[in-house]
This record gives structure tokens, C-alpha cells and sequence, in this order.
């Protein structure tokens, strides 16, 4: 009798309590719509992990080409620097080579004894190191021969003078080498050609040397014998300093 008292009070406090079964029945209803937003594509986006890696691969790809932009800039900078810095090292080394290198010039030509009929004229070189270093190896060689003086000066290929060779000529120090012609004057007329100017008496050479720095040079020099005062002067042309393509031994 118990078990059917119950029974009847349950169905009874149902039907007295409205309420609770209409939020029931809402919370029922309810349900389908919930799962529905929680399975809408944005909610899927967000919570699946391959989607994140897209959207960090969108920002970090245009940053990292973006990073690179700026560090090809500052590479290309840094080349520049870096050939700018080789350039002036490599200047001044040349300037210190030019500046410390042995210079072997003419200093003065003149003659040995006045000219004479029958006699080979000689003329007396003198070769000067203006350098700061010594001068190596040096070679110099030349040729003495009287031209007209309206003919061309054209440097001969081949110097008749016997060369002399120096071992080392240092800094601040001269020498002096000998050059003659191959004939001599025949008669006095020749001498006063050279006198009055319509002759020339030339004096050809080259100076072969090294520096320290085991780069060759040569010097061409040219002068001429002329007027009355027997004095000689530089060529306009044929005095010129050059250096090989070849280094010292």
C-alpha cells in the first residue's frame, strides 16, 4: 500500500510543478542548436592546430622575406665597405711603393774634352738615385750620333754604347758611365754644323733597374749638343720612365 502511495505522488508533483518540466523540455530542445554552433566551420578554424600553423605561416613568411630584404642590404653594404677598405689598402701600398721605390734619372750630360776633327766625340752620363731605397740590377746603355736638326728625332732600336751594368746604386748616390759615337768628326765644317745650330750632337739611353719591391723600371733619356755654347739639352721627346710587366728575380 506504501509502494502504491508513491507511485501516484510522483505523477502527481509532475502535474503541480510546471515550470520545471517546460525547462526541461527547453533544455531538451536546446541541445541540438548548441552542438550545431559548436560544430560551425569558424569554431572548427579555431580550434584545429593545422589551421594555426597556417595562420603562423602567413605572418611569419612575409617577415622572414622581409627580415632577408634587409639583410641582403646590409650585406651588400658590407661588401661595399669591405671592397672600399681593399681599395684604399691597396692604394696606399702603391702610394708607400712610389713614395720608398728607387728613381734613377739623368742628372747631367756634357763632354768628356771639346770636339776635335779626327776624334770620337764622348760624352760623360750621370745617373742619380733620387729614391729612398736602393736601386738593383741596374743596366745602362747608349748611344751618341749627329743628325740634322731639321731631321726627326726617332730613339735608335739598337744603342751602340757598350752597356754598364751596377750591381746597386743607393739612395742619394750617383754614377757616371761613358758614351761615344761610332765615327768621328771628318772635317771641321761638322763641328761648326754643331756650332751654328744646323747639326745636332745626340746623346740616346736606357736605364734598366730594380726596386726592393722587385718591380722593374726603365728610364729613356735624350739629349742634344747644340749652338755655340756646346751645351746640352733635353729632347722634347724620348726622355719617359716605364715599368715592365715582368717582375725582378
Amino acid at each position: 500500500m506504501s509502494a502504491e502511495n508513491n507511485e501516484p505522488k510522483s505523477d502527481t508533483e509532475a502535474h503541480d510543478d510546471p515550470q520545471q518540466s517546460a525547462l526541461k523540455d527547453n533544455e531538451a530542445k536546446a541541445d541540438p542548436t548548441d552542438k550545431k554552433q559548436s560544430d560551425s566551420p569558424a569554431l572548427r578554424i579555431f580550434k584545429d592546430p593545422q589551421w594555426w600553423q597556417v595562420f603562423a605561416a602567413a605572418i611569419l613568411v612575409p617577415a622572414g622575406f622581409y627580415a632577408l630584404i634587409i639583410y641582403h642590404g646590409q650585406l651588400d653594404e658590407m661588401r661595399k665597405s669591405s671592397q672600399s677598405a681593399t681599395k684604399a689598402l691597396l692604394l696606399a701600398e702603391e702610394s708607400s711603393r712610389v713614395d720608398q721605390r728607387a728613381w734613377l734619372t739623368v742628372t747631367n750630360v756634357g763632354l768628356i774634352k771639346p770636339l776635335a776633327v779626327d776624334e770620337i766625340p764622348q760624352v760623360e752620363i750621370r745617373v742619380a738615385n733620387s729614391g729612398k731605397t736602393p736601386a738593383l740590377n741596374c743596366d745602362i746603355v747608349c748611344s751618341v750620333m749627329s743628325r740634322s736638326a731639321s731631321q726627326p728625332i726617332g730613339i735608335p732600336k739598337t744603342m751602340t754604347g757598350k752597356p754598364i751594368s751596377q750591381p746597386v746604386i743607393g739612395p742619394s748616390v750617383s754614377v757616371t758611365t761613358i758614351g761615344e759615337s761610332t765615327e768621328p768628326f771628318f772635317r771641321q765644317s761638322q763641328i761648326e754644323a754643331i756650332q751654328n745650330g744646323s747639326y745636332n750632337l745626340y746623346v740616346f739611353g736606357i736605364i734598366t733597374y730594380c726596386d726592393i719591391f722587385k718591380q722593374r723600371h726603365f728610364t729613356n733619356f735624350c739629349a742634344f749638343l747644340s749652338g755655340p755654347n756646346l751645351k746640352f739639352a733635353s729632347c722634347e721627346t724620348g726622355n719617359t720612365i716605364s715599368d715592365a710587366n715582368d717582375g725582378c728575380p
